[in-house]
């Protein structure tokens, strides 16, 4: 067997095997019960509502506004209050 034909083979049961675990959790979702479906359901609000208070919270603190920083001393006051930056250099 040559090189390619080996690749190819694994790459048929490697296949097969993810094909038969996406089966597998289709199946798994497709019979759930009314209880899992709203404990996922809850799952999903809460997930959502944090998303929203967290990006409430950036506004808040400007995060997605533009910004000029000319000093280092401006940089730090800047960065201190805010989590999530992406430092640039003059324009």
């Amino acid at each position: 067997m040559n090189q390619q034909a080996v690749l190819a083979q694994a790459l048929g049961t490697v296949g097969a095997q993810l094909e038969q675990q996406l089966d597998q959790e289709i199946h798994r979702l497709d019979h759930l019960n009314d209880a899992e479906m709203a404990q996922i359901r809850q799952k999903r609000v809460a997930d959502i509502k944090k998303r929203q208070e967290k990006s409430k919270e950036w506004l808040a603190r400007g995060h997605g506004e533009y910004t000029e920083i000319f000093t280092e001393a401006e940089f730090f006051k800047t960065m201190k209050v805010r989590v999530r930056e992406l430092p640039r250099g003059r324009a």
